[in-house]
């Protein structure tokens, strides 16, 4: 309030008569300059539903984040910038990298020949296309790839702003493992031709007993 005009609201705590607590936002007018008040003027109104909400919005946020991190499938969050904000442990495990190694970076799973294909996921997803998700092979930290089946969402802030996207993987490695295996059954019970297999005796031996 050292400079005249509107200061910026600020948000306090003081206590009720009968003993509890009142969150308020005050709003301080410095009038000094003006010879005609020649004082400042605070206005105050007690924000109590409001800080409420916003409590309870951080507590949702707080859990929201500790379910991520525990999640027993892969999860990343990238901003609208496409920076990593989001690491869970699931997906050190599965992709290699370390949170600390990828948060504020691009995402390292996605190459380069891939990313324009991520832009136009992330594009539909933003513009609210009904998805059921698509099957993608990503890179790993030791050089090698994996089939994942990827689940896009948009996040939002308390105002329905978007802010990023949510990523969430599904490891296909063994699914198709088992596909291939079963096609290959199915291939030998539907040839046309049978096939026989001749038992080969080992050689006797010669040695003494």
């Amino acid at each position: 309030l050292e400079h005249t005009g509107i200061a910026k609201p600020i948000e306090y705590r003081e206590r009720h008569a009968d003993g509890f607590w009142v969150y308020m936002e005050a709003v301080g007018n410095s009038l000094l300059q003006d010879y005609n008040v020649q004082g400042i003027i605070l206005n105050s109104r007690p924000i109590g539903e409001r800080k409420q909400v916003e409590l309870q919005r951080q507590l949702a946020g707080e859990v929201l984040q500790a379910q991520i991190g525990s999640a027993p499938l892969a999860i990343n969050c990238t901003n609208t910038k496409g920076k990593v904000t989001v690491w869970n442990r699931a997906a050190e495990k599965l992709f290699g990298w370390s949170a600390t190694e990828v948060l504020g970076q691009d995402p390292p799973h996605i190459s380069e020949g891939q990313k324009q294909d991520f832009h136009d996921i992330l594009k539909s997803v933003f513009n609210g296309k009904a998805q059921n998700g698509w099957e993608v092979s990503l890179l790993k930290k030791d050089g090698g790839s994996i089939d994942l089946w990827l689940f896009v969402a948009p996040l939002q802030d308390a105002s329905g702003q978007i802010i990023g996207s949510i990523k969430i993987f599904s490891d296909l490695s063994e699914r198709k493992r088992i596909e291939a295996e079963r096609q290959k059954l199915e291939g030998l019970q539907n040839m046309k031709e049978p096939f026989w297999v001749r038992y080969v005796a080992p050689p006797k031996s010669n040695k003494k007993e």
